[in-house]
């Protein structure tokens, strides 16, 4: 089932989305008009490759939350911001193995350190995510559920 978007509002989101083993991480950005765009690390046949796709929480039967982290980003600069970062893990991630939620930590220290959102701690903003998405694994997936919407208590 599609996240509520009785709570969304324009901003730029951390979105965990339901898959059989974890999540799938992304970086969502829903403002004026129809603006709604996801950033992401998606595997391919030959590996990894950064997508922006035309996206919305409130539509997706796989979105299980979509914490807001910042005020709302055009598309066309997280584009430019978050087609740059390497698909590999971040030295601070090592020894994890490259995923789209390294990709995601990776995202959140580009946009820190572009001024874009304060990200004060950003494994406790990983385990905010994580825990607001289990809340509602069981009951997307199986039960007809709604995801939620959520604001940062670690980002803004």
């Amino acid at each position: 089932m599609p996240v509520d978007g009785s709570n969304l509002v324009n901003g730029l989101y951390l979105a965990l989305c339901w898959r059989e083993e974890g999540f799938h991480w992304m970086i969502y950005t829903f403002g004026p008009g129809h603006a709604r765009w996801a950033f992401h690390a998606i595997t391919i046949s030959n590996g990894w490759m950064y997508h922006m796709q035309n996206w919305n929480p409130v539509a997706s039967h796989l979105a299980l939350a979509a914490i807001q982290i910042g005020q709302f980003v055009e598309p066309g600069t997280l584009d430019v911001l978050l087609g740059a970062i390497p698909l590999q893990t971040h030295p601070d991630d090592q020894p994890h193995n490259f995923t789209c939620r390294m990709w995601v930590r990776r995202a959140i220290r580009v946009l820190h350190q572009a001024g874009y959102i304060n990200c004060t701690n950003l494994n406790a903003l990983e385990a905010e995510a994580a825990d607001y998405a289990e809340t509602h694994r069981e009951g997307v997936a199986f039960l007809g559920e709604l995801g939620q919407v959520y604001r940062s208590q670690f980002c803004s």
